[in-house]
């Protein structure tokens, strides 16, 4: 991944805020960062100011939006913690699917890149499980 790949999604060096610490856990990252990502959405919408207030006062109200800004931050967090990893083509149609969990429990898929990766980080800590082919069949199995 490259500088290049970066400012495509938002990184400059303006945004120093954004960079990582060395064994900075995606949490923290988050946590310091969030209104900042969510202001780089929400700057794109009409009434900006009326939706940041309404989302900096209950996130929870948002799901889908808080999702979003959530992997928005991890798409930044994790291309710098991973930067000489190799670009994993499907990233987007793996962040898009991601975005989905706010209203299931599981997902099942057999990737082990930048989607299992985003899952542990954004997903796992809420109690959401991701299955591999195979360990879903094994679930369902068990269901009578």
């Amino acid at each position: 991944m490259t500088v290049s790949y970066l400012s495509a999604y938002g990184y400059s060096p303006w945004n120093a805020g954004w960079i990582i610490q060395r064994n900075q856990t995606f949490a923290v990252y988050y946590k310091s960062n969030a209104d900042q990502f969510a202001m780089h959405v929400i700057k794109t919408l009409n009434d900006p100011e009326i939706v940041r207030e309404s989302w900096n006062r209950n996130p929870e109200e948002f799901p889908h939006f808080t999702a979003f800004v959530k992997l928005f931050a991890y798409i930044h967090y994790d291309a710098q913690r991973n930067q000489n990893s190799p670009l994993d083509s499907n990233w987007l149609p793996d962040a898009e699917q991601l975005c989905f969990l706010a209203d299931v429990d599981a997902i099942v898929s057999s990737e082990r890149g930048f989607m299992r990766r985003a899952f542990e980080a954004l997903w796992h800590p809420c109690g959401k499980s991701m299955f591999t082919p195979d360990e879903f069949v094994i679930q369902l199995s068990h269901i009578h």
